[in-house]
């Protein structure tokens, strides 16, 4: 009977340790399907989006080191938006050597990035150039060649990629 008993008490643990790990695997589904995708369509229109997606190709296709502007996208300065067969083919050109540079593969890296990227490094621009310039930041972030945001796509793009390199 004694061993009855502790077989049935332990069986019990079993089962309540079975119910907790059920109760935390759902919690955590639920928590997964409860973040959101991305900022919401209104505080980033898809048009600001491939915005943020071109501006930052362009830095990360010109050369920081040298101070080389060549930006593959330059009619977006002039308030142009360049049609998907545009950018996809410009995008082909840089993929198209057998051994792609570090900026190449950082500028094809960054235009798949998904929208959130995309929104935190529009973000992190505003923020540098508001603590540098203050007034109109948001402006001031989307001008072309803008030393705060080039050093920041530079830092957080293409050295950061080349350490990864060096590391793996």
């Amino acid at each position: 009977m004694k061993k009855n008993l502790k077989a049935r008490a332990h069986e019990k643990r079993k089962q309540a340790k079975a119910l907790k790990d059920r109760r935390k695997k759902a919690q955590k589904a639920k928590a997964q399907n409860q973040r959101p995708a991305g900022p919401p369509q209104a505080e980033f229109p898809e048009v600001e989006r491939t915005f943020w997606m071109l501006h930052g190709c362009n830095f990360l296709a010109s050369d920081y080191t040298e101070g080389t502007w060549t930006p593959l996208f330059p009619e977006i300065y002039e308030g142009a938006e360049p049609t998907e067969e545009t950018i996809a083919s410009r995008l082909k050109k840089v993929a198209a050597p057998d051994e792609l540079s570090p900026s190449e593969r950082a500028v094809l890296g960054y235009a798949l990035q998904p929208r959130q990227n995309h929104y935190a490094f529009k973000l992190n621009a505003e923020r540098l150039v508001q603590a540098t310039k203050g007034e109109n930041h948001k402006v001031v972030a989307c001008q072309p060649h803008q030393p705060v945001v080039w050093k920041m796509f530079h830092e957080e793009v293409i050295v950061k990629a080349v350490q990864r390199a060096g590391a793996g």
